[in-house]
């Protein structure tokens, strides 16, 4: 579970969070949405694009050639890492980002140069193309976004952990009702709206705060039945497996995503 950010920098966002609940079209929960990937998956098919990676099956394919995918600064600070979990997430994330990336604009992985953002998000140099990652203890997702910002989330069901302390907090009446239902039936539904709230942060570049957290999250909760109101962003959530479920927040003007079993 991710930190709830409160500091100055929501204020620098595109978006002006109380504006939220007119703006987000939230799509219901996609159970199987995977497609095997394809060699085609390049810049020029302008594909927006959810990318499934088992972090293990990647490490043991690629093991022998990470120092050839990886720059030379990414291998050293992977070796100062002590813990070998941390190190292990750390080398999947970069080769997963690197290997991906590199087949969307079909170039060398290695060849690849990154900046950072005041907020310390990662951007590709040079290039017009957007990512956003999210991994849990089994599975690395990268989300890629041909011209907008992208945002993902990805959470694993924690049947033990009790959210009941954060409902009156953090979540919007509507979403109260349901989290307040059948503790044990209530559960993944807590797990959806915080994957959802995650993503659209994400994308809009917006901590979490009161204001986005306290925002209807439900299946067309945002005046989607209404006329004349236009959404700016979409989330579309999904499954990944039956312990991990997963969400995407895009803009409203680009195309549907494709979701790639790498």
């Amino acid at each position: 579970m991710k930190n709830i950010a409160k500091n100055g920098k929501e204020k620098l966002s595109f978006v002006n969070a109380k504006g939220l609940n007119q703006s987000v079209l939230v799509l219901p929960l996609e159970n199987s949405p995977w497609i095997s990937f394809q060699s085609n998956f390049s810049v020029s098919n302008k594909l927006n694009a959810v990318v499934k990676i088992e972090k293990k099956k990647l490490l043991t394919a690629y093991s022998d050639r990470t120092a050839i995918i990886l720059r030379p600064e990414e291998i050293d600070h992977a070796n100062r890492l002590r813990n070998r979990n941390a190190k292990e997430n750390y080398i999947a994330s970069k080769l997963a980002v690197r290997l991906i990336l590199g087949r969307y604009l079909t170039t060398d992985p290695f060849s690849l140069r990154f900046k950072r953002n005041r907020w310390g998000k990662p951007a590709l140099l040079n290039h017009n193309l957007h990512f956003n990652i999210s991994h849990s203890d089994k599975w690395l997702l990268i989300a890629v976004s041909h011209d907008q910002r992208v945002g993902i989330d990805l959470e694993q069901y924690v049947l033990a952990f009790d959210y009941r302390s954060m409902v009156d907090m953090y979540f919007h009446p509507a979403e109260k009702e349901v989290l307040m239902s059948t503790y044990s039936w209530a559960q993944k539904s807590f797990f959806k709206l915080w994957t959802r709230k995650e993503a659209l942060a994400k994308v809009i570049g917006l901590g979490l705060h009161e204001k986005l957290l306290s925002t209807n999250m439900l299946d067309s909760g945002h005046f989607g039945k209404q006329k004349n109101i236009k959404s700016f962003f979409v989330i579309q959530s999904f499954l990944v497996d039956n312990q991990h479920v997963a969400a995407l927040a895009l803009r409203n003007d680009v195309n549907a995503p494709i979701f790639y079993n790498f």
